[in-house]
């Protein structure tokens, strides 16, 4: 019988109709896993592209948790202790993947607001300055336009990743705020 919910006349008709279904139909067997294999995937430790994020978010690490840890946004302005920061870049990191690992391109920036919903907030609004206008601010034009400067970076190989990452990751065990000693990084 076609009725408007369908071909049962009631839920308890589809309910035991299901169940009927499920007992008669044969399973599976479960696949035993081999111990000491992990079903994740293992990462290669040659992986170019593994290394690469992985000495990116080591350095965003440093610089939103150690170098800008006593500021605020760098477009709006807000410091507050609930609020969630982010790394933002001046110039896309995917774009200019020569600024990548460039610390002076990365500031604090809050994440929600100004790194999400508005973009990075680049030339900020009736509420905020905007990033030009905060590290212009900050740092001075000098530094601004020291970021334009389209200077050849040459290609770093997977140990130097390492080791830039190894710099970084004792700069945030010290709590030291100047990387002006980063080792193959053209600034």
């Amino acid at each position: 019988i076609q009725t408007p919910r369908g071909r049962f006349c009631s839920y308890d008709h589809a309910a035991f109709y299901a169940i009927d279904k499920s007992k008669s139909k044969p399973r599976k067997p479960i696949k035993q896993k081999t111990p000491g294999v992990s079903s994740k995937r293992k990462v290669n430790q040659d992986d170019y592209g593994h290394q690469f994020r992985l000495t990116k978010q080591m350095i965003q690490r440093w610089v939103v948790h150690v170098r800008d840890k006593g500021f605020p946004c760098i477009s709006c302005g807000t410091e507050s202790k609930t609020i969630v920061y982010a790394d933002g870049h001046l110039r896309s990191a995917d774009e200019h993947p020569e600024l990548a690992l460039n610390s002076h391109n990365i500031h604090k920036q809050c994440n929600f607001y100004c790194n999400c919903n508005l973009s990075g907030n680049l030339h900020g609004n009736k509420t905020s300055i905007g990033y030009i206008k905060g590290l212009i601010e900050r740092h001075g034009q000098e530094y601004y336009d020291r970021l334009f400067d389209h200077r050849e970076q040459p290609k770093i190989t997977i140990d130097q990743l390492k080791e830039i990452r190894a710099y970084y990751s004792r700069l945030i065990r010290e709590e030291n705020t100047d990387d002006s000693k980063c080792p193959y990084i053209v600034r």
